[in-house]
């Protein structure tokens, strides 16, 4: 007997199911020529469901003039497919919903272009209003992310128009978007100071950080895990293994969620092949410690937000299990025009990154994921004295500027506020008692050297040699590097042992 199963909830069945025979995934019974663009219908409009949005969607011209230009200008990143069509598929239907709240505040018959004119702009903002409002109050982050994705698809038509010769209505939405943009401040401004306040506040709080207890045990879960599925490979393990290796990537390296997934055959190749790191660059390096550290990673580069393009440090550890997932792609039925390294069965895209490190975190028993790990390397990276050269390198693995690490990511230095300022501040007041104990205090636990020198003296040399199992990460993520090398162990003696300290405390 046939089934027809929705592919959100299909797992649940193939759990269950004890017939062999493989599912033929369905495609539209209904063929729509609507649009010139046969690409664009298959990969966009086919996929709305029916629907009061999805009908109007695949019924409205100007709507699809507005996705599509969008589509066009995003679609030539063949890493960000995936993420283009939902981007694209999301901005269409907030836009529809809008219209159909336009629609209801209305008392007249409006069309889709009305909405782009000055008379109907009260109503515009009535529906804004409605759209965005819930049962717990204003949704913010909708109101602002809504307007955005308006003043673009008016941005659009602008251009549409202009195409078209469509003069008269050109001169209209030129004349519509001053008018909006001056009555933006009171339609916008309270829900984006309410998003930038929590933004600077709650997901910035250290109670948010994940603990380094647990990141301590995910990094020493998933590394045991992938040697285990690798030495015990069958294909019905080929999932998990591909999940482990993507969730140990993009915390190793405080990547964006899809980003570590995102990786191509053709990069996974470059840095197989050191192409970012020739051996003629390696052998003029002078530090022996750099030269080790050159020796224990490839390097690939891909596709971050927006334009930019940032690195992806591969460690050894995970090198052979990328072999295995290669290997075995056409065995696990993995199309040959699959362009990713991370490639599903079900599509031509890869996998979730998010989905990854959740399945993989929650297996260990931990609560970590991408967002909260970046904001933890951005912590601890704050907390360090680093040259104006190694921050810029930092700033570039992560994919940011300076400013938006500070004011997104990185926690208030709440601790070293107190520690500096209070001195300061009481020191003001007379209180010199406190102020010179603050200061006998602060001398002996602020300095990383001094830490790092008191961890080394504490240790045997066979206790130092046991701790050096532990990866480098903190130099590779943060360039941490100081040229005075107190104590080493023997198996490592090109290795710093500053790195060693700073890779047990803050492991990934």
């Amino acid at each position: 007997m046939q089934k027809i199963f929705s592919n959100r909830t299909f797992y649940k069945h193939k759990e269950t199911c004890v017939v062999e025979s493989e599912p033929i995934k369905t495609r539209s019974l209904k063929t729509l020529e609507v649009h010139k663009d046969a690409e664009f219908v298959v990969n966009i409009l086919n996929k709305f469901r029916d629907g009061r949005v999805g009908s109007f969607i695949r019924g409205s011209k100007i709507i699809q003039v507005i996705g599509y230009k969008h589509y066009l200008a995003r679609k030539a990143d063949s890493s960000k497919i995936n993420e283009v069509k939902r981007e694209v598929m999301m901005e269409m239907r907030e836009l529809s919903r809008l219209f159909i709240c336009f629609q209801s505040v209305s008392d007249v018959s409006v069309t889709f272009e009305d909405m782009y004119k000055r008379e109907h702009l009260t109503m515009l903002e009535e529906a804004f209003n409605k759209l965005c409002m819930s049962e717990d109050g204003e949704k913010h982050g909708l109101k602002v992310n809504l307007n955005s994705i308006f003043q673009r698809s008016a941005k659009i038509l602008s251009g549409y128009f202009s195409e078209s010769k469509l003069d008269k209505q050109m001169k209209e939405l030129d004349k519509f978007r001053k008018a909006y943009n001056s009555k933006l401040p009171e339609l916008i401004d309270k829900a984006k100071y309410h998003t930038e306040k929590n933004s600077l506040k709650k997901a910035r709080l250290p109670k948010n950080l994940p603990i380094e207890e647990d990141m301590i045990k995910i990094h020493k879960y998933s590394k045991a895990e992938i040697d285990f599925t690798v030495k015990n490979f069958s294909i019905s393990s080929y999932s998990w293994l591909r999940s482990l290796v993507v969730a140990r990537l993009t915390l190793y390296n405080a990547r964006r969620g899809e980003e570590g997934s995102r990786l191509l055959l053709e990069d996974w190749h470059d840095a197989e092949n050191g192409t970012w790191t020739p051996l003629d660059n390696i052998e003029e390096i002078e530090d022996e410690g750099e030269r080790y550290l050159l020796g224990q990673f490839k390097l690939a580069y891909l596709t971050g937000k927006g334009r930019k393009s940032v690195p992806l440090l591969i460690p050894t550890d995970v090198i052979e299990a990328i072999g295995v997932l290669i290997s075995n792609r056409l065995a696990f039925g993995i199309a040959v025009s699959n362009k990713f390294v991370f490639a599903t069965k079900s599509s031509m895209y890869h996998c979730s990154g998010w989905h990854a490190v959740d399945s993989v975190c929650e297996a260990a028993g931990v609560s970590v994921n991408a967002t909260k790990n970046r904001h933890r390397a951005s912590t601890v990276y704050s907390s360090l004295d680093m040259s104006d050269k190694d921050r810029r390198i930092f700033f570039e693995h992560l994919g940011h500027s300076e400013k938006v690490n500070k004011e997104n990511y990185q926690c208030p230095p709440g601790v070293n506020e107190v520690r500096v300022m209070g001195k300061f501040l009481n020191s003001l007041e007379g209180d010199s008692e406190f102020s010179d104990g603050a200061s006998a205090v602060s001398d002996g636990s602020t300095s990383v050297v001094s830490q790092e020198e008191k961890y080394v003296k504490g240790k045997s040399q066979q206790q130092h040699l046991a701790d050096t199992c532990i990866s480098p990460t903190v130099y590779c993520l943060m360039q941490v590097y100081i040229k005075t090398i107190p104590v080493l162990p023997q198996s490592c003696n090109t290795a710093p042992s500053t790195i060693w300290f700073w890779s047990k405390k803050y492991q990934f």
